[in-house]
């Protein structure tokens, strides 16, 4: 995309976040969380988060699925709706 001059946008990063949780390469997904803010100043969304989250609470990471939460609380944007309270 990038050699192209297309810049990817929230859809772009919500689709990749969500298949890379799926594929468990939790890892990839946190790059690419941080990445899209840094490098694109693109800021994750609810549904970002919440795949994040979901994939923490699969792999028994549930001390960093709430310190994720947590840190998607403290941004006013962003609001904790029942898809993040069921994850």
């Amino acid at each position: 995309m990038r050699t192209e001059g297309i810049s990817p946008n929230i859809a772009t990063f919500g689709t990749l976040v969500s298949a890379l949780c799926s594929a468990s390469r939790i890892d990839e997904a946190f790059r690419v969380k941080e990445e899209m803010l840094r490098i694109y100043d693109v800021k994750p969304n609810v549904y970002i988060y919440t795949s994040l989250i979901k994939s923490l609470c699969m792999e028994n990471a549930l001390d960093r699925a709430i310190r994720l939460k947590d840190e998607m609380a403290m941004d006013s944007d962003l609001g904790l709706d029942a898809a993040v309270y069921t994850t």
